[in-house]
């Protein structure tokens, strides 16, 4: 981005000062419901070593006066303001900015565990081989519950034939490797830009994500995944046939698209669904990994959400 552009309203003091243990990157458009939560669940983390960076996408609301006020408080806390140019653009900026040797994303509408900063660190310090590690989540708001992802280096990246190993706003990046290799989010896969980034990662080192929640997720009509669903399927499934294609597997995009996204409505599409999961199942054993059973599996896990949610329901999955 030009930094010509770009408002700093709170100066970042760098000038001689030691480089924090992480760089925090939250990005917000029109967020002033809930960004004070947000940045207060920050203040409030176990590990106080960070900077927090919001990066304001050009925000018509109440969301600047609000960051400034905690920015004048908390030298750690640096606003900058940018034109609107969609939340990819935002995220690059982050990282652009971030000057720590770890990165934690964090969304404007969700709030952090005041542990989680300080588990996260503790794995990434232990195993240098580690590149992003996530967390579960728990939801909260429209709906409640929690959200759990692959532990495992092995499952993390079978998983992702699928579908995201993460939950964006819980993980944390080792930011050399972003660097090393030139690492950003894709905006051609924007809505699933950081299930293409984990992607990609994943060739560069091993993915994890602790067993326990560390975010409390909001669920709200405002999301970007339920605002805009049928082009998030769209780079969902770029993606995912790309994964594909470098497991060295072939399969229809079209077969592969109705497994993830079925609709069944009737007790013959049920039956369709189940004669289609044994179709995409042949397809993972082309797949060139050894771990074709952790492949199988999420295949499966796939199949029983979309047709237990059906059965139990009545509902079209």
């Amino acid at each position: 981005m030009n930094h010509a552009m770009v408002d700093v309203a709170c100066n970042r003091n760098t000038a001689g000062a030691q480089r924090p243990a992480v760089s925090v990157v939250l990005p917000v458009f029109n967020g002033e419901t809930h960004i004070a939560e947000a940045i207060d669940s920050i203040l409030a983390q176990s590990m106080p070593d960070f900077e927090l960076l919001v990066i304001n996408d050009g925000s018509s609301d109440g969301t600047r006066a609000i960051v400034e006020s905690y920015a004048a408080r908390d030298a750690r806390i640096a606003l900058f303001n940018t034109p609107n140019r969609g939340i990819v653009a935002a995220l690059n900026f982050g990282l652009e900015l971030a000057s720590a040797e770890f990165i934690a994303r964090m969304d404007a509408d969700d709030i952090a565990l005041p542990r989680r900063f300080e588990i996260q660190l503790a794995v990434l310090k232990r195993d240098p081989a580690v590149v992003a590690c996530g967390s579960d989540l728990l939801k909260f708001g429209a709906v409640t519950g929690s959200l759990q992802f692959p532990r495992h280096d092995a499952m993390c990246k079978a998983a992702l034939l699928f579908g995201t190993c993460f939950g964006h706003p819980s993980v944390m990046l080792r930011a050399r490797t972003l660097r090393d290799h030139d690492l950003r989010y894709d905006a051609r896969y924007q809505f699933a830009e950081d299930y293409r980034l984990w992607s990609v990662l994943a060739q560069h080192g091993k993915l994890c994500n602790i067993a326990q929640p560390l975010v409390r997720y909001r669920i709200h009509d405002a999301q970007i995944g339920r605002a805009s669903r049928e082009p998030q399927r769209r780079a969902h499934l770029a993606v995912a046939l790309l994964n594909w294609s470098e497991a060295g597997a072939a399969i229809d995009p079209e077969r592969l698209r109705n497994f993830l996204w079925p609709r069944l409505e009737r007790r013959a599409d049920l039956c369709r669904y189940t004669l289609l999961f044994f179709q995409v199942a042949a397809c993972v054993l082309n797949v060139r990994h050894r771990s074709r059973l952790d492949h199988l599996w999420f295949a499966l896990r796939a199949f029983s959400r979309n047709a237990g949610r059906h059965i139990l329901t009545g509902r079209p999955a």
